[in-house]
């Protein structure tokens, strides 16, 4: 399966083997940029728990932006600040990382640290990054074997070719900002074993 992502420089300097190219193996997780829950106006993306039974998918929209429909197998809730941070294991037909925010955290005693559970089907929509598995390993998460099929620059750099896309067969430099440049990966598929418990 074909999925892209963004590369930016903060996660390229952290890239542990040197360039990335076409052809290059890749062992990631297949991460989100933060959410906010049921916030429908959030430029970075969103998500929301529905009841209705919906197929497992992640259908590109535009480059790095995503639809998802997916069940939870894990999560974890960060309570160390004001904030509350979901970290959340979707099966997607891939393995997804989701981050997701809450604007009004609720603080019942009693409450569960999420507005869903292990089970429930999240929807949204989804911004996606790789996150190397040899560098950090998130709270949860399922990292996938992956290899770059595919290397494109959008050129905002002043000069000829600004607000093109150009094509690449490396990265030689982990400078790329503000050239926007997305990964095309094919990504290695297998069934997950999706279980109730939580358990991986």
């Amino acid at each position: 399966m074909n999925v892209t992502v963004r590369l930016t420089d903060d996660r390229y300097r952290t890239y542990p083997f040197g360039v990335i190219g076409v052809g290059t193996p890749l062992t990631i997780f297949l991460e989100s940029e933060l959410v906010f829950y049921a916030d429908y106006a959030a430029p970075a993306g969103w998500c929301r728990r529905i009841g209705d039974v919906q197929p497992l998918q992640l259908t590109q929209l535009t480059q790095d932006r995503y639809a998802f429909c997916g069940r939870v197998r894990d999560l974890y809730s960060d309570r160390t600040t004001s904030d509350t941070c979901h970290h959340v294991l979707l099966d997607c037909t891939l393995p997804l990382n989701l981050i997701v925010a809450e604007l009004e955290p609720r603080r019942q005693i009693a409450s569960p640290a999420a507005p869903f559970a292990v089970g429930d089907l999240l929807t949204g929509i989804v911004h996606l990054t790789p996150l190397w598995e040899d560098v950090s390993v998130p709270p949860v998460g399922e990292p996938v074997q992956a290899v770059v099929r595919r290397i494109e620059r959008l050129v905002m750099r002043p000069g000829p070719g600004f607000a093109s896309y150009r094509s690449e067969s490396e990265l030689p430099h982990p400078e790329l900002a503000p050239d926007q440049v997305y990964l095309t990966l094919d990504i290695s598929t297998s069934p997950l074993s999706f279980r109730t418990d939580g358990a991986r």
